[in-house]
């Protein structure tokens, strides 16, 4: 008996053959593909289906023995994103690239009128009911002709089984970022739905992460016997799961695309006051996570040695001197909480400043906001940090 998973992330797709033991038979990854088009960022979902199906065809014809033992796959993927569908899974509104931040106001603004609200019952910041709020308000057309929303897991697996739309789902550990769930019962809430002016209709089923959400028949790809499709979680949830994060207080940092603090905790708590922490369920009792977000903290980095042709030495003793720029790492606004305005800057720039310089500035502006989440995970909790003993690390994707 075998398992197929596939990861849906912002820069990297990846799939994964393991056997009933967990020993890895085959694993690829490919490059996401970004596109542009009247200032709008987004990644095309019909480029993640069609390339899930090239791989499984591929892993058919060289694992053949393996690939028709496959008993299940199940999904991980981006979580704070949003597309639209008609009735029959044909895309009418893209994904919308986590880069991307022209939604953000839309937000911002949901957090300003209903933040408290939104948070006690939802646990964390509306970043899809503020997508769906800009797509409705910035492209009402399009919104009109939208079936459901739903994100990359669900739309990938849906047309893998040939879903009816009716049966199209959300996974459940998305649901504390479209500020529109209540989180400790994993449902809608009509009134936060209501207020927000979202049409109820439009939005999928939820699910959760070991639900069987679908069947593939064994016809289609010629295995043994008919492929389960599982509804799968949020990928920062399937890394803190795959570290062993599923003990009491215990805390993860992920250095990634994004940079996030994750934390294990028996209870729902709503961060309301700071603004800062997602509370999520997955769906089994008494288990919760709380996880701080710094907006696109890898990408930064990734844009700094592509942009600036910057070659990094990891022998090079200046990386240990602290630099004397200070940094805002937030290039396209701070995401935890949600402040649009707070862009990216640097401060104490001087002529004899390098390169260098800036890198370690990078480096330590991450840092600081690990630290100051760490000290408000702590006030939420009522932790004493000085007696955490232990954060796992781990990087994205896994």
């Amino acid at each position: 008996m075998n398992y197929l998973c596939i990861d849906l992330g912002t820069t990297k797709i990846k799939l994964s053959l393991f056997n009933e033991n967990c020993d890895s038979i085959y694993s690829s990854e490919a490059d996401s593909t970004i596109h542009k088009k009247n200032d709008l960022i987004f990644q095309n979902p019909d480029d993640y289906f069609f390339l899930i199906q090239k791989e499984i065809e591929k892993i058919k014809n060289i694992y053949t023995r393996d690939f028709v033992k496959i008993n299940s796959i199940i999904f991980s993927g981006q979580m704070g994103g949003i597309l639209g569908v008609d009735s029959n899974y044909e895309v009418i509104f893209p994904w919308t690239y986590s880069i991307d931040t022209a939604y953000l106001s839309y937000v911002y603004s949901l957090e300003q009128e209903l933040g408290e609200k939104i948070r006690k019952k939802s646990g964390g910041t509306p970043t899809i009911a503020g997508k769906i709020c800009w797509i409705k308000d910035k492209f009402p057309e399009k919104y009109k002709r939208i079936k459901k929303f739903l994100n990359l897991m669900g739309f990938v697996a849906g047309k893998l089984c040939d879903l009816s739309i009716k049966d199209s789902f959300i996974d459940c550990t998305c649901l504390s970022m479209t500020g529109m769930a209540d989180i400790e019962n994993l449902k809608w809430d009509h009134d936060l739905i209501k207020e927000i002016n979202v049409d109820f209709e439009k939005l999928p089923e939820i699910a959760l992460p070991f639900n069987l959400i679908g069947i593939i028949p064994k016809r289609k790809f010629g295995t043994n016997q008919d492929i389960k499709v599982l509804a799968g979680c949020g990928d920062q949830i399937a890394g803190f799961i795959g570290s062993g994060m599923v003990n009491n207080n215990e805390i993860l940092e992920v250095s990634g695309t994004y940079n996030l603090l994750g934390f294990c905790t028996n209870r729902f708590i709503s961060d309301y006051i700071y603004k800062v922490f997602h509370s999520i369920s997955l769906g089994i009792k008494d288990l919760y996570f709380q996880l701080s977000v710094i907006s696109a903290g890898g990408y930064t980095f990734e844009w700094f040695v592509k942009n600036f042709n910057y070659k990094i030495n990891d022998d090079k003793k200046h990386y240990n001197i602290p630099s004397n720029i200070f940094l805002i790492p937030y290039f396209g606004g701070r995401y935890s909480p949600t402040q649009p305005y707070f862009k990216g800057s640097f401060m104490n720039l001087s002529w004899e400043n390098d390169l260098d310089d800036i890198y370690i500035a990078l480096l330590e502006s991450n840092g600081y906001e690990i630290k100051h989440a760490l000290e408000l995970l702590c006030k939420i909790n009522k932790l004493d940090v000085n007696n955490l003993n232990e954060i796992k690390i781990i990087g994205s994707g896994s």
